[in-house]
């Protein structure tokens, strides 16, 4: 499902403090340092771990309207000891406002720098109301026109492991767009066409992926595999088809390893 984003082009800086709680695991004292602009965001996150300061770079997503905001640590700063074994975290954090503070809970999936997961678990923060991104906005953004092709839409539907979708096609080639249409947390999908890949491990992002794939007979079958299923499971991606002047928008939701597939029927 596509949510309507209706955000508003605040900035300003903010510091969360709490705890970053990993399953099975250690609890550590978690902060973070954020400057954000409108709906991006960069800063630091300092975590105390083995007697010592672990700072990292972060990179911060906002949905205002949906109270959620998206941490990705990417970098670690300064030198590290050898023997520690650096585990870079993706949060989904959740926020609510109350009497000037506000509470922010979430779930992280943390992999190393071979990109296997390495801690899971939750987050718990506060922070100052007045601060970005967390303040009421003033006023609304006009509502976006769409165009008049963003209207051409005949199918809207889910397709998870199990449940193929079958469309008649007419044109000799498929244009297909693919992003995460909800909130950006790290979800990553392979794309099989009959079988051969289009795409690997692709991580999805708000940006369109396009793809234009000439057809290659009377059943041509996508198949698109779960990877990894981010900071709030499951995988989900948003899958654009365009046929001519008709476009068919769905949506697939599946477990890591899990696949759906779309076959175009001439």
């Amino acid at each position: 499902m596509l949510l309507a984003t209706a955000l508003h082009a605040q900035q300003g800086k903010c510091v969360l403090k709490g705890n970053i709680i990993a399953k099975d695991g250690p609890t550590y004292p978690y902060r973070l340092e954020l400057d954000i602009a409108g709906t991006t965001g960069k800063g630091i996150s300092i975590t105390e771990q083995d007697g010592m300061s672990v700072r990292m770079k972060v990179n911060v997503q906002v949905r205002r309207d949906m109270k959620v905001m998206v941490v990705t640590e990417n970098a670690a700063l300064g030198k590290l000891p050898d023997s520690m074994d650096v585990c870079y975290v993706t949060a989904l954090l959740r926020w609510k406002t109350k009497k000037g503070k506000v509470q922010l809970t979430g779930v992280f999936s943390g992999k190393d720098k071979n990109k296997v997961v390495c801690y899971q678990g939750t987050l718990e923060m506060t922070g100052d109301t007045n601060e970005v991104p967390f303040k009421e906005a003033t006023a609304k953004e006009p509502a976006k026109i769409p165009a008049i092709a963003d209207t051409i839409t005949t199918a809207t539907d889910k397709i998870t492991e199990g449940v193929d979708k079958r469309l008649q096609w007419r044109s000799p080639v498929c244009t297909l767009e693919v992003w995460d249409g909800g909130v950006v947390d790290g979800d990553a999908l392979t794309i099989l066409h009959n079988g051969a890949p289009l795409l690997t491990d692709h991580t999805l992002t708000g940006e369109h992926t396009r793809l234009v794939v000439p057809l290659t007979g009377k059943n041509d079958t996508f198949t698109f595999v779960a990877g990894d299923e981010g900071a709030a499971p499951p995988n989900t991606a948003q899958i654009l088809l365009i046929d001519g002047d008709e476009r068919y928008d769905l949506t697939a939701f599946n477990k890591k390893g899990r696949s759906a597939k779309i076959v175009l029927t001439k």
